[in-house]
């Protein structure tokens, strides 16, 4: 009786609204903890594949739980992909949705709240649960390990993670023990975000060409803060500009790269290093000083947010912005879309990383790993955990990646002449009729499984005059030029590591106090708030108070064990 009330005071709180698809009756949610339920989950976890015949002429009901789609103009239980997939395995669904209104770090939230409930539905879909929390509900049995079921029954997910072995590995905590299958999301251009974007028409006004050393960067930002590029006779044009916490889009990374690895990596010996404690990133905080000291750095970029940066950029009818940096232009201009007459988006183009301070090589930033998110869990409320994974693997087939674009003919068609290429500049694979995601009836929306190759992800032609096509040609062509050939190699990453529960949390403590803490500091050596000479070495203690060496033990412990 506790639990009811207190997963219902949960669900208030959380908003979960349960929603039925494919006419089942069933119950939304079982309680963990059932007799039935932990044999069923011991006899996964401990008694490998002796699974036995698997009759699927009884249609059952499974509860999951999901993201929302408020945004769009459809319910999942009115989804013809919904009814695809739940007529293909027999099986009705229910949905428990999360609201997403409240980003990535809201919906972690309410997860972890709904787990701690001790009342959750049978399946989670995109939990984008770490490795440390997969660990974590998998040794206490809230989640139930899928690798023999893999084993047994995987034959979609075993020919995705065949063609992608880095998403099983990376998801793995343990031998032949995983907890959350990964979706398979080849972007290409998402693997390398740390992008400068460079308004190109200011190049060509001022007989300008992209800088390719720190010097020439800075004699660029010195000619667009003071010889009026955008020609409209006032001098209210800024050099760069950013803002801490979005998609890679501060003014620090970038630039640094050409003085350290901005990120934590693992170095030759496999050891992993800190870029943030030693002299190579004080160098690069000085050169980024000497720009915001010579007004080339807009001041409000350390205090700015999305919302503000968006507001600068539109805070006039000429673009005002000349350099800028993220994933996508999207990170200082709302809109994309070509038909609202807003291409000054289309007219930034990236820059290769400068040339290395004092002959420092230079990397890109690269993550492949975000092109694996966890999608698929199955949690010990599951009465039948069998049918639920075969469920997930037909959601892994070719076919099911086209139903989830949406209904055949009348939302995309099949591409059959050979003469039309794709954005990779091979045959085109198929081609949209409507793209519209927020009336499209019938999809997940992006929240089901998946397993979206290169190939299948620029396989439409590229179509002049619509936003989304040129936007991922765009971003892909900045990729292939200005990032890829630069990326750190594979074997000096440092992968998302599987921790204890008390690791994890000591982690999570030091990450937070970490993270605000380099944000003001990065700030502060930069405006002169704090001089680098001076207080560089009081910079150094403080991060060892906040508790970088127990940081670094923890994590180098775990990439021992995983490379071992």
């Amino acid at each position: 009786m506790l639990k009811k009330k207190t997963a219902f005071i949960l669900a208030l709180i959380l908003t979960l609204s349960t929603v039925m698809g494919c006419s089942s009756n069933e119950d939304s949610g079982k309680e963990s903890g059932d007799t039935d339920t932990q044999i069923q989950t011991q006899s996964l976890s401990e008694t490998g594949t002796d699974f036995g015949e698997v009759d699927t002429s009884e249609r059952i009901t499974l509860t999951v739980c999901i993201s929302d789609m408020s945004e769009a103009s459809y319910l999942y239980e009115d989804n013809e992909f919904t009814q695809y997939i739940c007529d293909l395995n027999n099986i009705d669904l229910e949905f428990v949705t999360i609201p997403t209104s409240t980003g990535d770090a809201g919906k972690a939230e309410q997860l972890a709240l709904l787990m701690s409930s001790g009342t959750y539905p049978d399946i989670i879909f995109r939990s984008g649960f770490t490795l440390a929390e997969q660990k974590l509900y998998g040794k206490s049995g809230m989640l139930i390990n899928l690798y023999p079921l893999y084993e047994e029954y995987g034959d979609n997910f075993k020919s995705a993670y065949e063609e992608y072995p880095e998403a099983l590995e990376g998801f793995m905590v343990g031998e032949k023990e995983i907890y959350d299958l990964p979706s398979v999301n080849d972007c290409y251009h998402c693997a390398g975000t740390m992008k400068a974007w460079v308004y190109e028409p200011w190049l060509e006004a001022l007989d300008l060409k992209e800088p390719t050393t720190l010097d020439e960067f800075k004699a660029m930002l010195i000619a667009f803060t003071t010889e009026d590029p955008n020609g409209n006779g006032i001098n209210d044009e800024l050099g760069l500009v950013g803002y801490f916490n979005g998609w890679e889009s501060d003014v620090v990374d970038w630039v640094m790269q050409s003085f350290v690895y901005p990120k934590e990596y693992v170095g030759e010996d496999g050891q992993i290093i800190l870029p943030y404690t030693t002299d190579a990133y004080k160098d690069g905080l000085a050169y980024l000083k000497e720009l915001y000291d010579e007004g080339l750095i807009y001041p409000e970029s350390f205090t700015l947010d999305y919302e503000k940066t968006i507001q600068l950029s539109e805070s006039s009818e000429d673009v005002i912005i000349g350099t800028s940096f993220g994933g996508y232009q999207g990170n200082w201009i709302r809109s994309l879309n070509m038909e609202e007459d807003n291409i000054d988006w289309y007219n930034y183009i990236t820059l290769a990383p400068l040339e290395g301070y004092n002959n420092q090589e230079v990397y890109s930033f690269y993550n492949p790993y975000d092109n694996f998110y966890a999608s698929f869990s199955i949690t010990d409320a599951c009465e039948d955990p069998v049918r639920a994974f075969l469920l997930a693997d037909s959601m892994m087939s070719a076919e099911a990646q086209y139903k989830q674009i949406g209904k055949e003919g009348v939302v995309w068609e099949y591409v059959d002449d050979p003469a039309i290429l794709g954005l990779n500049g091979e045959p085109a694979l198929y081609q949209y009729i409507v793209r519209d995601d927020t009336t499209n009836p019938d999809t997940w929306n992006g929240n089901a499984l998946s397993f979206r190759t290169d190939e299948y992800r620029l396989g439409t032609p590229y179509v002049e005059g619509d936003g989304n096509s040129m936007l991922e040609k765009t971003l892909y062509d900045a990729t292939a030029k200005s990032v890829a050939p630069y990326y750190l190699p594979g074997d000096m990453l440092l992968p998302d590591l599987a921790l204890d529960e008390a690791d994890a949390s000591e982690i999570a403590l030091i990450e937070t106090s970490l993270n605000d803490y380099l944000i003001e500091m990065k700030a502060a050596f930069i405006t002169g708030e704090r001089d680098l000479e001076t207080y560089w070495d009081t910079y150094l203690s403080e991060l060892e108070k906040i508790g970088i060496s127990r940081w670094l033990e923890i994590k180098q412990s775990a990439l021992d064990e995983r490379n071992n």
